[in-house]
């Protein structure tokens, strides 16, 4: 099933328009823990903000089980249905399956909310953290479709008005519970449900648009044979991301594991900036690409491009981010900017993987990602186990750069085999050196002034770009596409000041 398209809209332009949309309403969403987070450090103690996160990562653990890697199914196949009515069907069969399994899901997760407390939280006091995240579990995941099927029918306009209405009512939710009521952890998790419930009733009218009461065996037999293998994988990429949090909960206090928590989750900015908004236009995008000619070419490029761009950021994040803490972090937090830039930088690493692994998808080998993924949390896992005691949050971040690099080699050489892809490679020597650089001259400023080390490091931070330009990184039809576009921005602002 294909839509017209401009005649200018190539696949850059495609994937730059809507990654840009999509971020504008990821980044809002996601950015709304990051700017919750003072909020918590000034009400919530870090023992306390370890258990919340703590409970936020369980909830995601079981809401990707229950997801059964429908949706990545809905991504790979609604593009092949011959017309509009095939497409419904299969939105709907993989729409009813999703309510079952959530709701399968979900009642033994607010059954067994007391042991599981006592487990992971040591205390079967907190057992309603977990009652709360079950329903929450249903809700989230059904808003989750509809912001996807919003993402494949390229309806970003939509789906930042969804993001914008679900991040007002999110934002005023904790304002209520967390300082009004003052109800600490609990409070956050009964604002996050009621702001799930609330962007969900909006979306409904949507939805029962493109749904009917229907269920194809053969749809869903075909969805879970290409997403099931996914579930492992996507388990244990989300573990290798969080699972150190248990580890440190295990060797440590609840009062580092909150710290650490708190560097996760700015850590985690590369990905809420970069990662995901870029792979949000990317997992669908990626799949119609190869159906056009010179898509290696293409595949190759945006390698590069997202290099550059995601380089950008963790430079910016590992320069500031000390200063912007003693500006904005209670004091409790603040030692949590010693690990910030190198979770950033792991981070920036699993977007690569990203890229660099899309030939087993495309060649439809799922099962080969899946395994190199459980492979590089088994990495992961024995990583953590040897360093985290000794080491303690350091040995965390060890743990998590070693499974990241281990997985984006292991793919990229997996990738190639079956679906090789000519990266070039080389075209990223110079802006990981001039990386380095900006980054070291930026830590060399010092005024004294928090306020004033911010306005030299950021100086410093946006001159990355003009460095790339001088080593001679992009090619004469990248310069001149950027000379276009720079000159046509400066004609926009003076008609806009004429």
């Amino acid at each position: 099933m294909t839509e017209a398209r401009p005649a200018n809209a190539g696949p850059y332009g495609r994937l730059l328009r809507h990654s840009f949309v999509y971020g504008l309403g990821f980044v809002g969403t996601s950015a709304l823990a990051l700017l919750l987070t003072p909020l918590y450090t000034r009400f919530i103690a870090p023992d306390g903000y370890g258990r919340l996160r703590l409970v936020g990562i369980t909830l995601q653990l079981v809401s990707i089980a229950a997801s059964l890697g429908l949706v990545e199914s809905l991504f790979r196949f609604f593009y092949q249905q011959a017309d509009r009515a095939e497409a419904r069907a299969l939105t709907s069969t993989i729409f009813v399956s999703l309510v079952v399994s959530l709701a399968l899901f979900a009642l033994p997760l607010f059954a067994l909310a007391g042991p599981l407390a006592a487990l992971v939280l040591d205390d079967a006091a907190f057992a309603g953290y977990f009652r709360i995240a079950a329903a929450t579990l249903v809700v989230s995941g059904l808003t989750a479709f509809v912001m996807a099927l919003l993402r494949i029918e390229e309806r970003s306009g939509w789906y930042v008005a969804l993001s914008i209405a679900q991040i007002g009512g999110a934002l005023s939710l904790n304002i209520f519970f967390v300082v009004v009521l003052a109800a600490g952890v609990e409070g956050v998790l009964w604002a996050t449900l009621a702001a799930n419930v609330f962007a969900f009733v909006l979306a409904a009218p949507y939805l029962a648009r493109r749904i009917a009461p229907t269920f194809d065996r053969r749809l869903f037999a075909e969805a879970l044979s290409f997403g099931g293998p996914l579930v492992p994988a996507s388990l244990a990429a989300y573990l290798i991301s969080s699972s150190s949090l248990y580890f440190l909960r295990a060797f440590s206090t609840f009062d580092e594991t909150g710290v650490f928590s708190l560097a996760l989750q700015f850590g985690s900015a590369i990905s809420i900036l970069v990662v995901t908004p870029f792979d949000m236009t990317w997992s669908p995008m990626k799949y119609k690409l190869a159906q056009e000619p010179g898509a290696g070419t293409v595949y190759g490029n945006v390698l590069v491009y997202f290099a550059l761009v995601v380089l950008w950021s963790v430079i910016g994040l590992a320069a500031l981010i000390d200063d912007a803490m003693v500006i904005a972090i209670d004091a409790r937090y603040r030692s949590a900017a010693l690990y910030i830039g190198a979770i950033g930088l792991c981070h920036a690493l699993f977007g690569v993987y990203r890229i660099v692994s899309l030939g087993l998808d495309l060649a439809k080998k799922t099962s080969r990602r899946a395994a190199i993924i459980v492979f590089s949390l088994a990495v992961n896992l024995g990583l953590n186990f040897l360093l985290a005691p000794p080491f303690g949050a350091w040995g965390a971040v060890a743990a998590l750069a070693g499974a990241y690099l281990t997985m984006t080699v292991a793919a990229y050489l997996a990738a190639q085999k079956v679906y090789p892809v000519p990266y070039p490679l080389r075209r990223l020597i110079a802006p990981i050196a001039a990386a380095g650089v900006h980054y070291g001259l930026a830590r060399l400023v010092e005024t004294g002034s928090p306020v004033g080390n911010l306005g030299l490091r950021t100086a410093i931070v946006l001159l990355y770009p003009a460095t790339l330009w001088v080593l001679g990184v992009f090619t004469p039809p990248e310069r001149r596409q950027i000379a276009a576009f720079v000159t046509a921005l400066a004609a926009g602002r003076r008609g806009g000041r004429a």
